[in-house]
């Protein structure tokens, strides 16, 4: 069974989910459901998703969200075995709140990500970008920057006492972005590899061919994926998606399906969105290939 829990903080006069005034001054800050096999999903207050994996001697956090509140003592309710904290990438709605923690595990090919994104300024001016009214509410919770962390990238595994997470390195999303497999859940954490609107489009992504490329990494490992979580939303994903995402960039990859291409806008630019499936992609049409060939090769 599923199970929810909310903490409640007071943070001004601020409606902390939409900007909207609150005379009660009072909002949820985190919220977590509970998954089976001793794993939590925890919403952050941007809406970003971490998560939490408990083992028997450590318990690992994948993300921490944009460094607003207090996540560490939030999971410190869940669980009083040591953390060990993970990053899945370097933005800053998964990066934000390295600053909480004594260590924190990231592939180093997103350190100059991390290190232009993830400060407070950088991350404030996301905020005013999607909420303006949101930004000295956030301001006053927010995490200080910390450019520390450790290179993740010789580790192929991550040992928590009696479960093991697989590690595999996917750049596409950003250089740097990795995932984890859980074989004791079946559970592949795939960060923002696997949205259902994923970003390739943006500065520090890759080629849709790398991109492919890392998809089929995946794959042909042959884990046994009942479900994938990802970065953006709690919601429990077959492992169809994976399947879909990698159809989805071998469309891009052959020019195939461009008819149906539009242009969309978000906070952080513009891209191309090619759907498929039960998602897609948006992604820059000068990067298909790290030469940009026409053609799948």
């Amino acid at each position: 069974m599923i199970k929810e829990t909310k903490v409640i903080r007071v943070i001004g006069n601020l409606n902390l989910r939409n900007g909207e005034a609150n005379m009660e001054a009072t909002k949820e800050l985190f919220t977590h459901i509970e998954l089976e096999n001793g794993m939590y999903a925890i919403t952050a207050p941007m809406g970003e998703q971490c998560y939490v994996i408990l083992g028997e001697e450590k318990a690992l956090i994948f993300d921490n969200g944009m460094g607003f509140g207090g996540l560490k003592s939030y999971v410190e309710k869940i669980t009083d075995l040591p953390l060990v904290m993970v990053t899945s990438h370097g933005h800053p709605d998964h990066a934000g709140g390295n600053g909480e923690f004594d260590q924190v595990y990231m592939h180093s090919a997103d350190r100059e990500t991390f290190e232009e994104m993830c400060t407070v300024a950088y991350r404030l001016g996301d905020v005013e970008k999607i909420n303006a009214d949101l930004v000295e509410g956030m301001r006053a919770i927010t995490v200080p920057y910390v450019g520390n962390f450790t290179a993740i990238d010789q580790m192929q595994t991550i040992d928590l006492g009696k479960r093991s997470l697989d590690i595999i390195h996917t750049p596409g999303h950003t250089r740097g972005s990795i995932c984890l497999y859980d074989k004791l859940s079946r559970t592949l954490f795939a960060g923002d590899m696997l949205n259902e609107q994923t970003w390739m489009y943006l500065d520090y992504s890759t080629d849709i061919q790398t991109y492919y490329d890392s998809l089929r990494s995946i794959y042909v490992k042959n884990w046994d994926i009942q479900w994938i979580q990802t970065g953006h939303s709690n919601a429990r994903i077959c492992e169809k998606r994976l399947q879909d995402m990698i159809g989805c960039a071998q469309e891009i990859l052959e020019g195939k399906g461009k008819e149906q291409e539009k242009e969309m806008t978000t906070f952080a630019g513009k891209g191309m969105w090619h759907g498929f499936g039960d998602g897609g992609i948006l992604y820059n049409p000068a990067r298909i290939r790290e030469n940009n060939d026409e053609i799948l090769g």
